[in-house]
């Protein structure tokens, strides 16, 4: 990384900080996914899950395109165990967060973007103690690897996918101690507040440079 270049992720402010999972939600296996429903966010994958582990709550919210977001509506018609919520507000969606056991962060390779885009949902799962799963071919899987917050399976491996949620329902404790780990990681290195007092030396920075 070269010296001159300042990384500002894309994290949450912390006023979601005081938020806590409830004992019925620490009871059930809960599956969150918030954000845009587009074939490359694995939207595929996921509703397979809902289809294959009927024990599992999976939650939903977020817009897409309407081919996407009519598989999605269709989904939650057939499977009791899937919830779509459309669009929420952030506050909720970390209410959602934080309510869960899993966070759902896949995101295609072949898309250039993808491969070095800071998802908001690895953060946000940071911030809510809350376990994220993601595929591993894309930059912030790095993050997710050294902060030992969340596993990391093939984009499009269905059987691997399946197989680690399978073991995550049996593990609960080990899941418990990614979100913990997420969060602690967090607030050492990636709150907003540390964010926001890099963007604004890097302002500073900028400003005398032009003087």
């Amino acid at each position: 990384l070269r010296s001159d270049v300042t990384i500002i992720y894309n994290t949450p402010p912390s006023i979601y900080s005081d938020l806590k999972k409830t004992d019925d939600d620490r009871n059930k296996f809960k599956i969150f996914y918030g954000g845009m429903i587009f074939y490359d966010r694995g939207i595929t994958n996921l509703l397979r899950l809902v289809r294959d582990m009927p024990d599992v709550s999976f939650e939903i919210a977020g817009k897409g395109t309407p081919d996407t977001v009519k598989l999605v509506e269709e989904a939650a018609s057939n499977y009791t165990n899937l919830c779509y919520y459309g669009l929420i507000p952030y506050s909720k969606l970390q209410e959602f967060v934080s309510n869960s056991q899993l966070v759902y962060a896949f995101y295609d390779p072949n898309i250039r973007n993808n491969q070095f885009a800071s998802p908001a949902k690895l953060f946000d799962s940071m911030l809510g103690s809350t376990a994220v799963i993601m595929n591993k071919e894309i930059a912030p899987a790095k993050i997710v690897e050294e902060e030992k917050c969340g596993v990391l399976v093939p984009y499009d491996d269905y059987d691997s996918l399946k197989d680690a949620v399978s073991w995550l329902v049996e593990n609960r404790d080990y899941c418990i101690k990614m979100g913990n780990n997420g969060r602690k990681a967090y607030e050492a290195k990636y709150s907003w507040d540390i964010m926001e007092k890099r963007l604004l030396s890097l302002y500073q920075s900028l400003s005398k440079n032009s003087n």
